[in-house]
């Protein structure tokens, strides 16, 4: 008789990489199509801020957003889950809160009610996934019964 191999349910790493990267990559899609649905639409977008002035949202400003608070995001986690036992909870509560406040904080600026909408809407399609997909990992992680990894 032949030893089996061992079967372990440890994923690896490089493909705990590419679904966080692809995490990222759909919040960024998710923005983009809302913010061309709402171009479409003829929305104006372009609101006024008592603290910067007018801001128009432009293509490469929801691009550019989208990617940096998405591994902004990542980072956050990956912190997490070096130093807190309950990674994926604590994450998803954080991000719940940071999503509120930022569809909210929409409403108070100077637009259109139709730009309102749709900034509202973008914030939820880019932070969605965000919030529901990035902890994943970390159950994951939770799960592993070799230890923690980014």
């Amino acid at each position: 008789m032949s030893a089996q191999p061992s079967i372990t349910t440890r994923r690896p790493r490089t493909s705990h990489t590419r679904y966080r990267l692809l995490t990222v990559a759909v919040g960024l899609v998710a923005g983009v199509v809302v913010w061309i649905v709402a171009a479409l639409a003829g929305a104006p977008l372009s609101v006024t801020s008592p603290l910067v002035g007018t801001i128009v949202i432009s293509l490469p400003l929801v691009i550019g957003t989208s990617i940096v608070l998405g591994f902004a995001a990542w980072g956050v986690l990956a912190l997490l889950e070096r130093k807190a036992r309950n990674a994926g909870r604590i994450w998803t509560a954080i991000a719940v809160v940071v999503l509120v406040v930022s569809v909210l904080s929409v409403y108070f600026l100077d637009g259109t009610v139709g730009t309102k909408v749709s900034l509202g809407i973008m914030h939820l399609a880019v932070g969605l996934p965000l919030t529901l997909m990035l902890p994943r990992g970390a159950r994951d992680l939770a799960a592993s019964p070799k230890g923690r990894r980014l």
